[in-house]
């Protein structure tokens, strides 16, 4: 598992336990999901948050778009 991990960072139990019982590389294994995923939460496996993107500044840049708060109910 942590072979596949290596491999498929952004890969989580249940694509890990497909690629295990899979024809694949790795696979060919008769294992559970539910041990695959017990094994998983016990070697404190996770996958990696998403960078978020990055919101420009207001008022940055001539053609930044600028956010504005809601001044009055449904404004926004």
């Amino acid at each position: 598992m942590r072979k596949i991990v290596e491999t498929f960072p952004r890969h989580g139990s249940e694509r890990t336990h497909r690629v295990l019982t899979g024809p694949e590389a790795f696979g060919g294994w008769k294992v559970n999901f539910k041990r695959v995923h017990r094994i998983w939460k016990e070697e404190h496996m996770q996958v990696p948050q998403k960078q978020r993107k990055r919101r420009r500044l207001p008022g940055s840049s001539a053609n930044g778009c600028v956010r504005h708060r809601a001044t009055h109910r449904n404004h926004v």
